[in-house]
């Protein structure tokens, strides 16, 4: 499924709404600009999507976390690009930094601020990942992701009596750990 034969998909991973279609569009873009038509086209048939080039550049839609990784790896393949994941990444801050989100965002000021933030807040949406600021100073911060433990039926938040209600609470579940 999604080109990862050689990954074991799960049923947590596979389906889902993990990713906006923001990271797919950017991703298409960039691949766009590479080879045209026909190698967007080839790297969502080398990713395994069913869905349509116009789906995944609407950036109102969704993807689960296995499609997104499929697209990365796939568009990594086509465009012989050794860093495709950074590249659609930079790509990303580029376009999307004159939105309203990048404005809150700079007016944090310093780097390790905003990636502080963004870790915050990614906390409330991500049900597969977990985003920390490991080294920040003046100019620079760098940060990582860790994939978070599967939630089963009735298991509480780590360390929470109750699980917290709004986007996390409506059954979505974590990456194995």
């Amino acid at each position: 499924m999604y080109g990862m034969a050689s990954h074991s998909t799960t049923a947590q991973t596979a389906q889902g709404k993990h990713f906006s279609c923001t990271l797919s569009a950017v991703l298409l873009a960039r691949v766009a600009a590479f080879g045209g038509q026909a190698a967007v086209d080839e790297v969502v048939r080398r990713s395994g999507s069913t869905r349509s080039v116009e789906y995944l550049v609407d950036i109102t839609n969704w993807i689960a976390y296995d499609e997104a990784v499929a697209l990365w790896r796939a568009g990594g393949e086509v465009t012989h690009h050794p860093e495709f994941a950074r590249a659609v990444g930079v790509d990303s801050a580029e376009r999307l930094g004159s939105s309203q989100v990048a404005a809150m965002l700079r007016s944090l000021g310093a780097p390790g601020k905003v990636y502080s933030a963004i870790a915050a807040g990614a906390a409330q949406f991500s049900t597969v990942t977990r985003l920390e600021v490991v080294d920040a100073g003046p100019g620079r911060a760098r940060g990582q992701g860790h994939p978070l433990p599967a939630r089963g039926p009735g298991q509480a938040e780590r360390g929470a009596s109750h699980p917290p209600q709004g986007i996390r609470g409506r059954g979505h579940r974590r990456l194995p750990g």
